[in-house]
């Protein structure tokens, strides 16, 4: 644990696991360790401004987790740092696309419009296609 760590954090615009990491532990090069423990991040690009982080302890050892999730509202930011997006593509579970954008890369903020539940994100890159599971409250 990096020694000046805080017992709690509220995730910016902006943060990622490195930065979350870099704040709790003594390296940022042990985000993968953070995502590993925690299955309800689905994705390490996709945390959300409100989310409330903070230590817990397991059998002794402490931990980095979320203790609340922020209300996202539908709002996604994803990250894939220096990779080129053609497009992005966002359908509901009836398969309908709800959003779409072209030539985005870096970070990429939009809002999901629809009614809450579950909608799923495919982002064609340069890197090939990638599909990510959002929950809309």
């Amino acid at each position: 644990l990096n020694a000046n760590h805080p017992d709690r954090y509220t995730v910016v615009k902006g943060d990622t696991l490195w930065d979350i990491s870099e704040r709790f532990l003594t390296s940022p090069w042990l985000w993968p360790e953070v995502w590993h423990v925690n299955p309800q991040i689905s994705n390490p690009h996709l945390i959300f401004p409100g989310d409330v982080i903070g230590l817990i302890y397991i059998d002794g050892q402490p931990r980095i987790t979320t203790l609340k999730e922020g209300p996202n509202n539908g709002v996604v930011n994803l990250d894939l740092g220096g990779v080129a997006i053609a497009e992005i593509n966002v359908y509901n579970t009836s398969g309908q696309k709800v959003y779409q954008e072209k030539g985005v890369s870096g970070i990429c903020q939009f809002e999901i419009k629809g009614n809450p539940g579950m909608y799923f994100i495919e982002v064609d890159s340069e890197i090939g296609k990638q599909i990510f599971k959002v929950i809309k409250n």
